[in-house]
């Protein structure tokens, strides 16, 4: 398999700057892993920029990544730029399968980081400064949120392949101007749920094509449901009366039936943040807004330990792409 190599517009490392990060990958990793979390995270960061700046990677920077990344005593922003630079390391390597899934690993650590997390302020300099600069870990995630959904649209990845009932989908979104990386389950035996939780925008959702066949730089978006991308005018009224009309939604309207994801919050037990749920009927025990839903989830075993049906507010449940 040819090396396939992403964009390096964020990678402004001069080729001397790349080289020193670069010798002695080994001791270096080495010493990363026994600073504070602190500077961690600048060191590793900088450590990864090289690996795409110098275009190679050895064993040593393999040994050193995984060590970081599989350590449970890290945070979880420190084991997610690990595994960013596993993912680097693969793609220099020519094994694209690898490198998204490194990528797909990253993006859930991404996920999982916690509300406590995202208060800590760390160090992502290593310059010399004096006072160093710290910034929070909640202002350093969209960057590394951005690169990652870069990378793994590229390389067109969307939940992992495996053999079981219910495979763990990592979900990039642009909403709101903002990107959004986050984990849930999509059951194996509805492809078309995973197909639905995909990046919008990069291809026409009636004809198929990709905007580099087309050569346009941004997809005609629904102006009712914001999630369905076309190629042209004759594109959007065609699947408008092939049934997005049936399936197009306004921004907060929910009908019985629908398939929507709960927004990540507080209120949520953190395993239950990003799952997908089916509206079952509005809950007219409780205050208007409020809905009866059921977690996917539950049908393939009750993973989460919620038996039958939760009642939740409208605002903390979010549609997902439209079925047509």
């Amino acid at each position: 398999m040819s090396t396939m190599k992403l964009p390096v517009h964020h990678y402004n490392m001069t080729s001397e700057v790349a080289a020193k990060f670069r010798k002695g990958a080994d001791d270096f990793l080495q010493q990363v892993g026994l600073t504070k979390n602190g500077k961690k995270f600048g060191y590793l960061k900088l450590y990864v920029h090289s690996l795409q700046c110098c275009g190679t990677a050895t064993k040593a920077d393999f040994d050193g990544l995984t060590k970081i990344a599989e350590d449970s005593r890290e945070l979880n922003l420190v084991q997610a730029m690990a595994w960013k630079g596993l993912g680097v390391f693969w793609l220099l390597k020519g094994d694209q399968h690898e490198s998204a899934e490194c990528y797909r690993r990253a993006a859930i650590f991404i996920g999982n980081v916690s509300y406590k997390e995202k208060d800590k302020f760390i160090c992502a300099s290593v310059k010399n400064e004096n006072p160093p600069k710290y910034r929070s870990v909640s202002s350093l995630l969209p960057d590394l949120k951005v690169e990652l959904t870069v990378a793994l649209a590229a390389l067109k990845v969307t939940a992992a392949e495996t053999n079981s009932e219910w495979n763990d989908a990592v979900i990039l979104r642009y909403r709101f101007h903002e990107v959004e990386v986050f984990s849930c389950h999509v059951p194996a035996a509805q492809p078309d749920l995973a197909k639905r939780l995909e990046v919008g925008g990069f291809a026409c959702d009636c004809c198929g094509k990709s905007q580099e066949e087309f050569g346009q730089v941004r997809m005609k978006c629904c102006s009712q449901c914001n999630m369905a991308y076309y190629c042209s005018a004759e594109c959007e009224a065609k699947a408008w009366r092939a049934g997005h009309h049936r399936a197009c939604r306004p921004v907060g309207a929910i009908q019985v039936g629908d398939i929507m994801q709960l927004v990540p919050s507080k209120s949520l037990k953190p395993e239950l943040n990003s799952e997908l749920v089916k509206i079952v009927e509005a809950d007219i025990k409780k205050k208007k807004g409020h809905w009866k839903v059921q977690l996917l989830v539950n049908e393939a075993g009750n993973k989460h330990g919620i038996e039958g049906q939760m009642s939740i507010k409208a605002s903390q449940v979010i549609h997902i792409r439209p079925a047509k």
